[in-house]
């Protein structure tokens, strides 16, 4: 039995002055849960217990113990039935996977709420029957997706014109689709009070558009494929689908693709299987042989299994390649660029540090438009990689660009963008995004695409920017912020505006 937890101590995101409403109880839960057995389920995880597994015995924890030390000692409002909560397996197995989720992510790991019953079709309709429902599709931790429901919803609600009906933005988990894909089972989506609840629904809800994102690492381009493929069957309007995704996935290909449009980063594809075959040749035939190069797995991500090399080392980067990336995988070999070093006067302990920036471009039914991003900065200067998978650090642009150092032989010296180099960032995203689009159908276009670029300054003080890379499931949304025309305007977090005035539209071709 529980016996060591003061019922009255409540997390942080439950407010301590007032009974606990219906919609918070997930949360009480699972802070008593994890309280009072989350030594013995960390452990359990430890041995790696699947999501079922670990959401049934926390289900238990709930149904016994936990009932027991709560029963008549926790602050409800009137009508919320504890009973009858801990009486449904359903809602007890959800939080029991939540809490896994949170116990896996460490103490800093969101809460999430969960409404107790399923809406009706009466509560249902008002919420959803008018205007066009939006489908993210997600199949990887549901916390750390709820900011990007969130994201997307504030901006569609920010950017609906005057008398334009609404854009539901539906945060549905792959479990919680149907067969055929076309319904959800549950979602996360915004309340009347701006914050999101994971509903579930008696009468699943049709969706008029989805996009696919945030997806496991482990299986992630073949889960898309198979999301992908039931809508295109069913006709279901995509904003990434998975053929023209394969274009970012495959790295080369991209590049291939910016080829002779695009500034870019010069890249090669090696085989895994035997990478002294071509490697010596292709680093030799480089024009600049002085330069390190870069290698790492051509379908990779987040900075996995990145690493920095002479351009000259051909053993060492040979091993790397058959050891590392694997003999049975393809690797990218690319030119090391990007000159500029991010170095505010607040974190001078951290050195010049490397950066990267994501740019946000969506089609808006007539064109690409870049409107939100971020900069990815290394953790220290000793670090090569910026991503955030690898330590990195997300930063507003405007902040980013704003304390820029170039390498002279006099040291470091601060160098500013100015309003022309902001609009070439902008439009090399743009220019990017088309590239890979190019030869496309609308229906086939990837809408909505992150832009990874480097920026390198001369002598004189001017800027060059080169696309790096394209991601067709773009990480990091939730931090995005507006794009700044020049470094004194003042911006705000976006994701897209654009890409709601595409998804209004080919809604209402959906249902009707």
């Amino acid at each position: 039995m529980v016996t060591a937890i003061d019922p009255q101590t409540l997390p942080a995101s439950v407010s301590r002055e007032r009974p606990v409403a219906a919609a918070d109880v997930s949360v009480v839960l699972g802070y008593y849960v994890e309280a009072a057995f989350g030594d013995v389920l960390r452990a359990e995880l430890g041995k790696k217990a699947g999501k079922k597994t670990a959401g049934h015995r926390i289900a238990h924890l709930l149904q016994n113990e936990i009932r027991i030390a709560l029963k008549e000692r926790l602050p409800l409002q009137p009508g919320v039935d504890l009973n009858e909560m801990l009486s449904d397996p359903t809602y007890l197995a959800r939080i029991g996977e939540v809490i896994r989720e949170r116990l896996i992510g460490g103490s800093d790991a969101p809460s999430l709420r969960i409404a107790p019953k399923p809406l009706g079709r009466v509560e249902a309709d008002p919420l959803l029957k008018d205007g066009v429902n939006f489908g993210l599709i997600f199949g990887a931790e549901t916390i750390y997706f709820q900011d990007t429901v969130q994201a997307f919803q504030t901006d569609e609600i920010r950017s609906r014109p005057e008398r334009a009906g609404s854009v539901h933005v539906l945060g549905v988990h792959a479990d919680w689709l149907s067969d055929d894909g076309r319904k959800a089972h549950r979602a996360l989506m915004l309340d009347a009070t701006g914050s999101v609840l994971e509903r579930s629904f008696a009468h699943a809800v049709a969706l008029d558009v989805v996009a696919v994102l945030h997806l496991p690492r482990s299986g992630e381009r073949d889960l898309h494929k198979k999301l992908s493929a039931q809508y295109e069957h069913i006709g279901l309007p995509q904003i990434n689908p998975y053929e023209a995704s394969r274009r970012a996935d495959d790295k080369v290909r991209t590049h291939r693709l910016w080829e002779g449009r695009v500034p870019s980063v010069r890249a090669v594809r090696i085989l895994g299987s035997n990478p002294e075959r071509t490697l010596g040749a292709m680093l030799e035939a480089w024009p600049d042989q002085g330069c390190a190069v870069v290698a790492q797995p051509n379908m990779g991500t987040e900075g996995d299994r990145v690493a920095r090399f002479e351009a000259t080392a051909y053993p060492e980067i040979a091993r790397y390649i058959r050891d590392r990336i694997g003999s049975d995988s393809e690797a990218l070999i690319r030119e090391e660029r990007g000159n500029v070093r991010y170095f505010p006067e607040t974190e001078k302990e951290k050195g010049y540090r490397r950066i990267a920036l994501r740019i946000n471009v969506a089609w808006n039914g007539r064109d690409f438009v870049a409107e939100s991003g971020y900069a990815q900065v290394a953790p220290d200067e000793d670090h090569f990689v910026a991503s955030r998978g690898q330590g990195g650090t997300l930063v507003p642009l405007s902040t980013a660009l704003a304390h820029l150092y170039r390498a002279t032989d006099g040291g470091w010296v601060r160098t500013t963008p100015n309003d022309g180099d902001l609009a070439r960032i902008r439009q090399t995203a743009v220019y990017a995004a088309q590239a890979l689009n190019e030869g496309l159908a609308e229906s086939e276009y990837v809408k909505l695409l992150g832009i990874d670029l480097l920026i390198e300054a001369d002598e004189a003080g001017g800027f060059s920017v080169l696309a790096l890379e394209a991601n067709p499931r773009p990480a990091g949304l939730a931090q995005s912020w507006e794009l700044p025309r020049t470094l004194r305007d003042a911006v705000e977090p976006k994701v897209t505006f654009g890409l709601f005035d595409f998804i209004r539209d080919q809604g209402s071709k959906s249902r009707d």
